[in-house]
């Protein structure tokens, strides 16, 4: 199977999720791609309590690519999922 104009969103609910960004099976999905092709990518951090604005947010990331570099498209989901878990930890530790 191949695939055309590929977009992955996850939807993270807590810390406990991030194990749900899965490198290795993400870039297998990828790698499935037509060459030459457009990708993206959306993760959707939900329920985030906000200190500052007393209430509860949601935060996204979202990176786009072309199958034609998937290294460089995995290096920006990378960042991405250190990014979610800096977030969800700063989260943590303003309890």
């Amino acid at each position: 199977m191949i695939f055309e104009n590929l977009k992955l969103e996850m939807t993270l609910n807590s810390y406990n999720d991030i194990k749900e960004i899965n490198l290795t099976e993400i870039k297998s999905i990828f790698k499935q791609s037509k060459t030459n092709q457009p990708i993206e990518f959306q993760a959707h951090c939900k329920n985030i309590k906000n200190k500052k604005i007393n209430a509860i947010t949601d935060l996204s990331f979202k990176v786009n690519g072309n199958s034609n570099d998937l290294k460089s498209f995995m290096t920006k989901i990378k960042a991405i999922k250190k990014s979610i878990k800096k977030y969800y930890n700063n989260q943590k530790s303003n309890k």
